[in-house]
Order: structure tokens, then sequence, then C-alpha cells
């Protein structure tokens, strides 16, 4: 048993990282046989016609794409970015069965900016712990914990609506802890590329947009305070007048003509209701992988009990508790307010990711901060006696064994769904490539029911919108088969 616990503190990062790696393949096999769906066709149009026409190229891809994006800020969303991103669906132009690109595209930059943002705060703060296994450990912890894996990976038009902007907040807020904390004459980089990459996030999508502004407005408040590092309001103007380009476009006024908006108080009663239920939900607190996320923030924040900058802040943990009681509030508050209801998965992914961060760094902060005003030193040093070497490994087993989302898919690939569901569609494409262009009314089954790649499909009746979408990208006619009857 010592030689085993012996190899296991040796080679900790080795084997942690491995079995979070191993655990991660599944949503990669998965994603294979993943289709397009939905709004892909409508957002994608322009596209898919422009590869029938001509030979594409970046040039013609980025002005189709422009194009796209043109309309559904004039006619549907207001959104300057998102309607780019999402009609670069990789099934108009790679064909329908590499859509997983855009799964493993998205994988990628999520681990990107989680790797900077743990680089940013490792560097500013000193702390020594391997960056790419804390990185794989948070990317894990976000994959294993998603609340909609098909809105949040596998549907390429809910999951880039959403997930790149999350993770964009993220890193602007990373680049202002670089700039606040940099030399003058060095942080001149930092302002500039947050400034960019707000202008981008403003016109992702109105949560992740409002959010940053948020966020960015308590940097600068501190900034006024203190009187340095004033450029942040650039940083918030431009996130400011991006948000306003989305508040005042056309499209946002027709999608909101569409629902019932909650008025303001009603709003923030309902929203403090659903802040309360969601934080002591299975999906967020009672479950073993937050546990496990709470061991591994506890082992970081006995490593900067000492550290001076987080000294330096100062800031009374209640504050800080309010101040990120608001940014959660106003992420559940946004769909609220301007459709009625709390939205969809997508939503719930990028609300359910802002309440994790923001936990994390207030649990980090409280605990320094407790640990260091009150006469905790023996219970500090209790815990400074378990080994942070068999926690990491503990706390990558946990985070496994108590994924749902892992079981799901690694079922619905040993049980056929998945390929039942790539085949089925792969049936419907043969017989609409024989059809293309004729008269003739296509009658489909029914999709198998796959909980990780099924979003929507045609319905019986061929003036649905998304039988007319479908229709008008493969120009064909087609029902689904009423299950009714």
């Amino acid at each position: 048993m010592k030689k085993l616990l012996d190899f296991i503190k040796k080679h900790y990062i080795a084997i942690s990282s491995t079995i979070l790696c191993l655990s991660i393949v599944p949503f990669v096999l998965i994603s294979f046989y993943s289709r397009p769906c939905s709004d892909d066709y409508s957002f994608s149009l322009e596209m898919i016609r422009m590869v029938e026409s001509q030979k594409p190229t970046i040039f013609s891809v980025i002005a189709t794409a422009w194009k796209t994006n043109v309309r559904f800020y004039k006619s549907w969303n207001g959104l300057y970015i998102s309607g780019f991103l999402q009609s670069l669906q990789p099934g108009a132009y790679l064909g329908e069965e590499n859509y997983y690109a855009g799964t493993i595209f998205l994988m990628l930059f999520v681990f990107a900016n989680i790797y900077f943002c743990i680089k940013t705060m490792y560097d500013l703060f000193d702390l020594k712990y391997s960056v790419i296994f804390s990185s794989l450990l948070l990317f894990s912890f976000f994959i294993h914990g998603m609340i909609s894996t098909i809105q949040g990976l596998y549907w390429f038009c809910g999951a880039y609506d959403y997930i790149p902007f999350v993770f964009l907040t993220m890193t602007i807020t990373s680049l202002m802890f670089r700039y606040y904390y940099a030399e003058k004459g060095k942080d001149l980089k930092y302002i500039i590329i947050a400034t960019i990459l707000s202008v981008i996030n403003s016109g992702g999508n109105h949560i992740t947009a409002f959010l940053n502004i948020l966020i960015l407005s308590c940097f600068t408040i501190i900034a006024l305070y203190n009187r340095k590092k004033r450029g942040t309001i650039i940083v918030l103007i431009s996130a400011i007048i991006g948000f306003m380009f989305v508040v005042f476009a056309p499209g946002t006024r027709v999608r909101m003509d569409r629902y019932d908006e909650g008025d303001v108080i009603t709003t923030i009663i309902m929203t403090a209701k659903r802040a309360i239920n969601l934080t002591t939900s299975y999906d967020y607190t009672l479950n073993l992988r937050f546990v496990a996320y709470i061991a591994v923030l506890t082992v970081i924040a006995l490593a900067l009990r000492d550290n001076k900058r987080i000294k330096d802040m100062k800031v009374n943990p209640v504050l800080l508790f309010f101040v990120f009681a608001m940014f959660y509030c106003a992420t559940l508050a946004v769909p609220y307010h301007a459709m009625g209801s709390f939205g969809s998965g997508r939503i719930k992914n990028a609300v359910w990711f802002t309440f994790v961060i923001l936990i994390g760094l207030l649990y980090i902060y409280s605990f320094v901060w407790v640990t260091n005003h009150f006469n905790l030193s023996k219970f500090v040093e209790r815990l400074n006696t378990i080994d942070h070497r068999l926690i990491s490994v503990l706390v990558s087993i946990l985070l496994v064994i108590s994924s749902r989302n892992m079981y799901s898919v690694i079922q619905e690939l040993t049980d056929g769904t998945a390929q039942k569901f790539a085949d089925q569609y792969a049936e419907r494409y043969e017989l609409m490539k024989k059809n293309r262009g004729s008269d003739e009314l296509l009658v489909f089954d029914e999709l198998i029911q796959s909980k990780n790649l099924y979003f929507d499909d045609i319905t019986p009746n061929l003036d649905d919108w998304r039988n007319g979408g479908w229709n008008t990208y493969y120009q064909v006619k087609a029902i689904r088969k009423d299950s009714n009857k």
C-alpha cells in the first residue's frame, strides 16, 4: 500500500490528467454523430448557397458570414457578432458528416481561454501549481457539470450563441487584472486587446454583454478610487457602445415583441427566487462534483494566505458577496426581463458556469480573509497536513464518477443511440439528394430521442418554421411522420 501511495504522490499530475483526459474522450467521440438541425439551416443558408455556387475562399466565407450577420441584426436578434459565428456552421461547407468540427473547435477555444485565465491568476498571485493540469481540471468540471450538453456542445447554433462569450468574458476580466498589476509602459497592450474583445463580446449575446459591462464597471470604480489605471474607462465605454448597438437594433425590437417582457419589480423578485433555488439545487451545489471543487479551491486558498496582493485588496467578503450576487442575478434577470422566462439550456449553461467562477473566487478570497483575520492557525495547520497530491487524484476521480453527462454519453455510444441518430440523418440526406428541386413531398420517420444529440426536428406540418428552414436549405419538401397517428 505504501508503494502505491508513493507512486501516486510521485506521478499525481500524470495520473490525474490521464483520468480527466479519458473522461473527456466520450464527449469527443459522440460529436462525430451530431448533425445540423433547427436554426442551423436559417443561419447558414447564405453560406451553403455560396459554397454551391463557387469554390469557397476565406474571403468569400467571411463576406457571406457578414451578410448573414447583417440580416439577423436587422430582422431577428439585433446581435452583430452572434450571427456571424452561427453562419459558420461546418455542415454548410464541410458536409453534414463533418458537423462535429464545431464541437471540437469549441472545446479547444474553451480550454485555451481557461488556460489563459488560470495562467493570469497564477502569474499575478505567485502560485506554483501546474497551469495545464489546473486548466484541464476546470475544463473537465465544465464539461461534466454542463446543464445541457446538446445546447452547450453539440448543437452548433445554440452552443456558439453563448459558450464562446462566457469564456471571452473570463478572458477580458483576466486582461483587466493583468493591466491593473502591470508596470507602467507595459500595460497598454492589455487595454487594446480588452477593448477589441469587449466590442466583440457586446455583440455576442445580451447576458454576457451585460455581465462584462458590470465587471468592467467595478474595475473602473476601483481605478477612479485609487486614481490609477484609468484605462479601464476606455474598455468600459467600448463595451457600452457595443451594447447600445444591440439594444437599439431593429432585430432586438422584433425579437422582444415576440415575448411578454417582465416588469422591473417582477424581474427582481423572480430573479431572487430563482437564484436561491438554483444555488441550493443538485445541478449547482448539492452534488459530489461541487465537493471536489471546494476541495481544490481550499488548496489554492491555503497557498494564497500570505500573498501580499490578496492582503492589499482589503475588501470585506460580505461586500464581495453582494457584488458577485449582483453579477449572478444579472445573468438571470436579462433573459427574464426580455423574454418573461429564464431561457433554455444554452442560457442555463452560461448562468451555471458564471456561478461556478463567481463562487470559486468568493470562496478563495473569503477563506484567505477569514483565516487571516481570526485565530484559525490550528485549523489551517491541520488542513496543510493533508497531502495535496492525493487530493488532486481523489478530486479527479470524484469529478468523473459523479458525472451524469459522461454516463449519458457513454450509454448512447454503447447502446447504439448515437449511431442510429446519424444513420437516420444519412438516410434522409440520400433521399433528399435524389429529390432535390422536385415537388415530391418526402415523409421521414421520427428521429431517435438522443439526450445528447437530439435538439429539434422538422414536424408533421409543412408550414412549420422548422420545416421551412430545412426545406429552403435542402431545396426539398419534407415532413415528419406524426407519432400520434
